[in-house]
């Protein structure tokens, strides 16, 4: 399982532990557009500590979270979902294979996309 540190839009942040990209995709989803989130990875095995601190920009208030570690072996990477990401993600909240997503035809994707409040 992997640890995720996500910055969200609106300045919150999440930390996810997820079995691989889909899954990290789908509990990001429960939360917004994983597609508008900085994400970066928690690589390493060591312990590792997070701070938030509260930030002012302009009129906005958001938190800025750094991962500090006393470990040289724990970092932060920074990560970005593959293109076909949607498609695996379509396929495991429908219960079908990738392929039958992918031989779709464009506009039943973008229905899909439709219905679930996607752009």
């Amino acid at each position: 399982m992997n640890t995720y540190l996500v910055k969200w839009p609106d300045g919150s942040v999440s930390v996810i532990q997820a079995y691989d990209e889909t899954d990290l995709y789908i509990q990001m989803d429960t939360e917004g557009d994983p597609k508008c989130a900085v994400v970066k990875k928690i690589v390493g095995d060591g312990p590792f500590h997070l701070t938030f601190n509260i930030a002012k920009q302009g009129d906005e208030q958001f938190i800025d979270a750094d991962l500090s570690t006393e470990c040289d072996d724990v970092k932060l990477h920074k990560f970005s979902f593959r293109k076909d990401m949607f498609i695996k993600y379509l396929a495991r909240i429908t219960n079908t294979s990738v392929k039958h997503i992918k031989n779709l035809p464009q506009n039943k994707i973008q229905e899909i996309k439709d219905g679930l409040g996607l752009e």
